[in-house]
């Protein structure tokens, strides 16, 4: 994340196509701009919003908005799949499911650096989300995936998942080669105190032969990095309509089912669920993913969804939950954010983890003995 006061250059030059193609009237007068977000890959140098008038040839003058991401398409390969994935117009053309936050144009800037200009959704459900929230959009990743078992998006596209995408990174290596101090940390030392260190190191002693029979199981087109903040639902006058996605920057083929596992896995680490209603909680979402993926591919392998969906879920989700609470230990800013939007203590938030964990190490445990037989 750049420093909260860089500010790129950005001209009247830049902005007039890009004015043009939100309203389809000329850019007046000056513009806003500030930068938003955070957790940002090293494939991103920045992301901002913008915000100004244009005129139509009436005269009328409305406002626009929009959002401009800036990646090196050198620095990571996620900065490049993104700048390509935003000038495809077969990728833009998705509108069953999840769509791709509408791109308004690229542009080419010195060295390695790519320009990204995209809708700006800040009018779209921000995290916490309700419970219907994440069932509406639970269907709609079922809708995407099932979209995919028929039609293939255009294009060539390496195999990710949630392994490639994430696991398989030097991160989840260096969490599980420090699971001692973790869990020896006065703030997530609460975590381990029913599931053990030893119970997952254990489990995840066959991360590698997960990742590599998932390859195996029913591919589907997939967003790979799924979760809230990625993730807009979108209402018009009370009523759900659609669900956007942003940062494709990992899209690419996967399992059916992790798409939607780690959704639901993520959403209990944000506590926008009761987690001591889980099981209940999970169920209701897979139904809903079934659901929804029937609905546009006529049948699927359930079963095959819910080996993969408790990957998503249960595997991953104690990976992912381990990395965050490794990167408490490491960067403590890292559950500031966590802690302002659930409105609780950063005791209560490694409490809260501690029970989420002791939820999701079960699903670990079935997702081993379903997949490394």
């Amino acid at each position: 994340m750049p420093k909260s006061d860089f500010i790129p250059d950005i001209s009247a030059d830049d902005l007039t196509p890009i004015v043009f193609a939100i309203t389809g009237g000329e850019l007046v007068g000056d513009w806003k701009i500030s930068a938003i977000g955070d957790g940002i890959g090293l494939g991103t140098i920045g992301i901002y919003r913008l915000s100004g008038r244009s005129r139509q040839a009436s005269g009328l003058v409305e406002p626009w908005t929009a959002i401009l991401k800036i990646v090196d398409i050198e620095k990571e390969s996620t900065g490049l799949r993104e700048y390509e994935l935003a000038q495809s117009s077969d990728f833009q053309s998705i509108r069953e499911g999840l769509r791709p936050a509408m791109c308004f144009g690229t542009q080419e800037r010195s060295g390695a650096e790519r320009w990204i200009w995209t809708e700006d959704l800040a009018g779209g459900t921000q995290p916490p989300w309700t419970l219907d929230q994440y069932l509406y959009v639970a269907r709609d990743v079922g809708v995407f995936h099932g979209r995919s078992l028929n039609e293939m998006p255009a294009g060539d596209w390496d195999y990710l998942g949630i392994y490639g995408a994430v696991i398989g990174g030097p991160f989840f290596s260096a969490t599980l080669d420090n699971l001692k101090n973790t869990s020896s940390h006065e703030l997530t030392g609460a975590i381990f105190e029913t599931t053990s260190v030893e119970a997952i190191q254990s489990v995840f002693a066959k991360f590698n032969e997960v990742g590599r029979v998932l390859r195996n199981i029913t591919t589907v087109f997939a967003h790979n990095d799924c979760h809230a903040d990625n993730l807009y639902p979108i209402e018009t006058d009370g009523v759900l309509t659609e669900s956007v996605a942003i940062d494709w920057a990992t899209a690419g083929l996967g399992p059916i089912g992790e798409d939607v596992g780690n959704l639901s896995g993520v959403g209990a680490q944000w506590f926008s669920i009761d987690v001591d209603d889980f099981e209940s909680y999970e169920k209701a979402i897979f139904d809903r993913y079934v659901e929804g993926a029937k609905s546009v591919a006529g049948s699927i392998d359930v079963d095959h969804a819910r080996t993969v969906y408790i990957a998503g879920l249960g595997y991953w989700g104690l990976g992912k939950m381990m990395m965050r609470a490794y990167a408490a230990t490491m960067f403590p800013q890292a559950v500031n954010r966590m802690c302002s939007l659930s409105g609780v203590s950063e005791q209560k938030v490694a409490r809260k983890w501690g029970v989420l964990t002791d939820k999701l190490y079960p699903y670990a445990v079935e997702c081993v003995e379903r997949l490394c037989v």
